[in-house]
């Protein structure tokens, strides 16, 4: 069953007007090799998780795939 969830990105940006740090925050996230990758996501019933996806990435690199496992035994 699928939730509505509010998904937050915050970084602090100089900048002239709010447009302006839109513009750079989106930017930043799309540039590539972008870090933008940690999220606050808040449940609908108000619990909140730190998810960060490049680190979730390196966890899954590290673990061995089924057919590694399968080549060890």
């Amino acid at each position: 069953m699928t939730a509505l969830h509010l998904v937050e990105w915050r970084m602090h940006i100089d900048a002239d007007s709010p447009q302006e740090a839109a513009q750079k925050a989106w930017s930043y996230m799309r540039r590539q090799g972008s870090t933008a990758n940690v999220f606050d996501v808040y449940s609908d019933g108000g619990n909140v998780e730190r998810v960060d996806l490049q680190a979730l990435i390196e966890d899954e690199q590290t673990e061995p795939s089924q057919e590694e496992i399968k080549l060890e035994n």
